[in-house]
This record gives structure tokens, C-alpha cells and sequence, in this order.
């Protein structure tokens, strides 16, 4: 490894909305923006962090638009678009951006 990186400046705008008692089921991370909902997954093993996104795809298609298990991994192989967003530092993070139009969100 180089330990090179490419850092930018931004000023961005953000608006955190506290849900009181929400989220306490969740094992990771989650967020959503106007277009999508965003699951995450990570571990020391990029497969394993892609697998941990995966299942919190499923949960939360399942949930959300009322699937079972099965229904939901299919439509999550079919129409949710996985990124790596951290694979330099030793815990890699992969996150699944799952449109909102897909569960009428």
C-alpha cells in the first residue's frame, strides 16, 4: 500500500432529523436522502462487509414494502446498486443505495 488518498474540500448542508426510539432493531448504520434509502455493511473482510449490506438491503425491503425474505433478496439482486465507500483503512465499508421509487418511498 501507498497510503495515498484524494481529500477535498466541500461545504455542504445538512439537516439531521432525531427520531426518538427509532432505530434500536438496527445492527448498522442507515440514511436516506430524497431518492434513496441507504444501507451499510462493514467488516475487515470487503466480501463479508458486502454480505452485511446485503442482508440489511433484504431487511429493510422486507420491512418497507411488505416482502418476504425471498421477494425481497430478489429485488435487491436486481434493482439496488452497491458501492465500496472504504476499502483503504483496515474496517472496509460497502453501502447499497436502494431507490425509493422501487417501495413507493
Amino acid at each position: 500500500m501507498n497510503g495515498t488518498a484524494i481529500e477535498i474540500s466541500l461545504t455542504p448542508t445538512l439537516q439531521f432529523i432525531v427520531h426518538s426510539g427509532a432505530g434500536r432493531e438496527l445492527a448498522w448504520p442507515r440514511a436516506e436522502d430524497e431518492n434513496n434509502y441507504y444501507v451499510t455493511g462493514m467488516d475487515v473482510d470487503l466480501n463479508e462487509a458486502n454480505r452485511i449490506a446485503v442482508r440489511e438491503s433484504v431487511k429493510l425491503l422486507a420491512a418497507r414494502a411488505g416482502l418476504s425474505t425471498a421477494d425481497a433478496y430478489s429485488l435487491t439482486s436486481l434493482a439496488v446498486d452497491f458501492r465500496v465507500g472504504e476499502a483503504v483503512n483496515h474496517v472496509k465499508m460497502v453501502y447499497g443505495a436502494i431507490p425509493k421509487r422501487l417501495i413507493g418511498g
